[in-house]
């Protein structure tokens, strides 16, 4: 009885915070149960465990304790002393506790799983993979071990060795699809793009699960990658980066500073893998041959990104429409940002979509020797060279925006001394953290899309616009140009002059990309 009321109460517990009179009165029953059963392993192992769920700490090592004086080395209850101290931040207590419980059961795997992930919590890499490979000794099989291993040795640059475990454990018949989901993205991360192929063909995954999706994703990129030659296409890049066509962040800001000293319309777009992959899966003249599901699966992963869904019927009925849109507005742009020789000769992952968006580039170079181009990353670079534009933007009287942010306009006039402006809001992409304040996805396109470009206009010729709107806000960059601005595409820029960094990495000291309150 008293067992089955302790589970029940863990169970009930699972979600509730700890604080409040129900949590009180739980304890004081744990506490009567236990002093009708003073002797019961069990009922003080179990109510330990309940009341460490509940955060009452110091009460649960002492039930703990009681149930060690019955059962000495009873390694469910040295683990349990382990996880509370490494809760209540005594590494050296956690980690006595854990080589104690790991000494009175050698063989238990959970042991070693939690030690694992508590010395990674601590940062210290090498003694969680320690623990992590004698899981994978004593239980080959095991899947946590194999999947936290291969995370591990990833995130410390050890993609290779991360393969190898990931594989050693399919060799002992492990096939849990999160394997081999993981398996394959580091496959396409070192660019192994015949084993990824070979191994996806191999599944037969249900349609519609997630292993089936990233199938057709993975072998999707693999397959167009390979249709490019790599040597070429960095050699290309290169060559390009060495013209009179390419421009630096000086010369960028410098063109930028002439036009709207000129009142020159002028439209900046920057291209990544995102517009790369969009294009390319609806593409019908792919120099590779790519299955409908690999297409769908490709266009999937980019669009849930930016519109917080996959294409229901009306953004499917528009999709031709609007890769067109896309078409246009980078064969009419004056600067395009692209992804530089040095991501191409390194991205293994996104390399087949970085290769058809150069090519395409490429394309339009031959055909508009006016267009210049500069590196994907220059809006990061123009606020490092110019903080805030403000050397950019001096003297301009009036400055507008798109972006997801509604302080974002004011906030940066304010900062520079712009007296007016005008601001569109539209939803944001999925990388955006969810907040109130924040609209991501949902009703970006059709529906804002359509509203926008039906009611966008431009106070005077040369007046800029700034612009955060993802795929969309390449073709609102295009439509502010035909309208006689300027538009400068800022992309997550926007988002870190907010406090947002959506782009781990790209924005390392906050304080000094933070637009002043």
């Amino acid at each position: 009885m008293a067992l089955g009321w302790l589970k029940g109460q863990a169970e009930r517990l699972g979600a509730i915070a700890p604080v409040g009179a129900d949590l009180e009165s739980v304890q004081a029953a744990v506490a009567a149960i236990c002093e009708q059963h003073p002797t019961s392993l069990d009922v003080l192992h179990r109510a330990g465990c309940l009341l460490a769920r509940i955060h009452a700490y110091e009460p649960a090592l002492q039930l703990f304790q009681r149930a060690l004086s019955i059962r000495p080395r009873f390694h469910y209850t040295e683990l349990e002393i382990a996880l509370v101290y490494a809760q209540t931040s005594r590494p050296n207590d956690a980690r006595h506790w854990f080589d104690r419980a790991i000494r009175s059961k050698s063989d238990y795997v959970a042991s070693y799983l939690h030690a694992s992930r508590f010395e990674e919590q601590q940062k210290h890499t090498a003694t969680a993979l320690m623990y992590l490979q004698c899981a994978l000794a004593i239980e080959p099989l095991n899947v946590s071990a194999a999947h936290e291993t291969a995370r591990l040795q990833t995130h410390s640059g050890r993609i290779v060795l991360a393969i190898e475990t990931l594989r050693t454990a399919m060799r002992h018949g492990a096939r849990d699809d999160k394997l081999q989901i993981t398996l394959l993205r580091l496959l396409n991360q070192v660019g192994w793009y015949d084993e990824l192929i070979d191994r996806a063909a191999s599944l037969s995954p249900n349609p519609g699960t997630q292993l089936a999706a990233a199938c057709n994703l993975e072998a999707g990129q693999a397959t167009l990658a390979r249709a490019y030659e790599p040597d070429h296409i960095v050699m290309r890049a290169a060559q390009r980066e060495r013209s009179a066509k390419w421009l630096d962040v000086r010369a960028v800001a410098a063109r930028l500073r002439a036009a709207i000293t000129n009142s020159t319309p002028t439209c900046l777009i920057r291209l990544g893998d995102g517009e790369g992959r969009f294009l390319a899966q609806a593409d019908a003249a792919l120099p590779c041959s790519l299955s409908t599901d690999q297409r769908q699966a490709i266009r999937d992963v980019i669009w849930f990104n930016w519109f917080g869904q996959t294409p229901d019927a009306l953004q499917s009925v528009r999709m031709d429409d609007l890769v067109q849109q896309v078409r246009t507005t980078i064969e009419s742009a004056d600067i395009i940002g692209i992804p530089d020789a040095n991501r191409l000769a390194i991205d293994r992952m996104h390399f087949g979509y970085l290769a058809y968006l150069d090519t395409l580039v490429d394309d339009v170079c031959r055909a508009r020797r006016e267009v210049a181009l500069t590196d994907a990353f220059v809006h990061s670079s123009l606020h490092e060279h110019d903080p805030f534009l403000r050397d950019l933007l001096a003297g301009v009287g009036w400055l507008g925006t798109i972006s997801p942010h509604l302080s974002l306009g004011a906030r940066l006039r304010a900062t520079l001394g712009i007296p007016e402006g005008e601001d569109h809001l539209i939803p944001g992409e999925m990388r955006l953290p969810d907040e109130p304040d924040l609209n991501r996805g949902h009703g970006h396109f059709p529906e804002r899309f359509d509203a926008l470009m039906g009611t966008l206009a431009v106070p005077h010729r040369g007046a800029v616009v700034l612009v955060a709107g993802g795929l969309l806000g390449k073709i609102y960059c295009h439509r502010i140009r035909e309208l006689g601005g300027i538009a400068i595409d800022i992309g997550s820029l926007a988002d870190a002059w907010l406090g947002y960094a959506t782009r781990p990495g790209q924005y390392t000291k906050a304080d000094q990309w933070q637009l002043p309150q």
